[in-house]
């Protein structure tokens, strides 16, 4: 395995790790959101199930690594931190 498949694995596995924390924290809080906030959290649940599938996509293809992998995973560390940061709210 290269190093651009280890790290769309790991882009893979970093929003899908993000995805199942927002469906669990979603299912929990889902009344109490407000209607921003509920299109906010399905936003990032569509985006980080489009990261996912994309990464799964460029792995089976073997496309070569570019400045878009970098973005994605800065997407994914930035989402995470903000559920992180956000979760006493």
């Amino acid at each position: 395995m290269e190093f651009h498949e280890i790290w769309r694995v790991f882009n893979c596995l970093l929003a899908l790790g993000a995805l199942v924390y927002l469906i669990v924290d979603f299912r929990r809080v889902y009344m109490e959101l407000t209607r921003r906030r509920l299109y906010l959290t399905l936003a990032l649940m569509g985006l980080l199930l489009s990261v996912v599938i994309g990464s799964i996509e460029n792995i089976r293809q073997h496309n070569p690594l570019g400045i878009r992998t970098a973005v994605v995973t800065a997407s994914c560390a930035w989402c995470l931190i903000g559920l992180w940061v956000t979760h006493k709210d």
